[in-house]
């Protein structure tokens, strides 16, 4: 089989007179090896946690949703121990990457801990 994954992109942006719409519409991936990880994990602020990945070996897409009322978390890869955040969700924010199959997902919260939902595909 192949197409077992659909992604939908929408999104509106609307300030005042300004106005942008990018709605290029759904398009359609494999997913290869029907294994997923991630859940709901609690990433603290002192130091970057590694992403519970589960069995997957080969990353592939990955879903990220701040789930705490008030804090932001960043993730992304570390050089030299280092988190290099590439990406920042405020509360109640969502993201669909799809992730190099090399890479080490990592977060880090800001101020205070925040329960981050992760969940990647394998590809």
């Amino acid at each position: 089989m192949s197409d077992e994954i659909t992604v939908n992109v929408s999104v509106r942006a609307l300030k005042d007179y300004a106005k942008h719409d990018f709605v290029p519409g759904s398009f359609q991936d494999d997913w290869t090896t029907a294994i997923r990880g991630g859940h709901a994990q609690a990433i603290g602020f002192a130091a970057d946690e590694i992403m519970d990945v589960g069995d997957v070996s080969t990353l592939g897409w990955s879903m990220w949703r701040n789930l705490d009322d008030s804090n932001f978390v960043e993730f992304g890869p570390t050089s030299g121990g280092v988190l290099i955040p590439f990406g920042r969700l405020y509360p109640g924010q969502m993201a669909v990457i799809p992730l190099s199959p090399s890479i080490v997902p990592r977060a880090q919260a800001d101020t205070a801990a925040v329960n981050l939902d992760f969940t990647v595909l394998a590809k």
